[in-house]
C-alpha cells in the first residue's frame, strides 16, 4: 500500500513519468491467484550527454 501512495505523490508533485493504474487487485482469491497491478506502459526517453560519447 505504501508504494501506491508513493506513486500518487510522484505523479502529483513531480514531472517523473508514472504509469496509469488500470486495475489493482490485492487479494489472492482472483483468476491470477496472487495480488497484481495492471498498468499502462510509460515511454522513456534517454538523455545522453554528447560529451560522454567522446571516448
Amino acid at each position: 500500500m505504501a508504494s501506491q501512495f508513493a506513486t500518487i505523490y510522484l505523479k502529483e508533485k513531480t514531472t517523473i513519468p508514472v504509469p496509469e493504474v488500470l486495475h489493482l487487485d490485492i487479494n489472492f482469491d482472483n483468476s491470477v491467484g496472487a495480488p497484481y497491478t495492471l498498468q499502462k506502459r510509460v515511454r522513456i526517453v534517454f538523455c545522453v550527454d554528447s560529451k560522454l560519447n567522446a571516448f
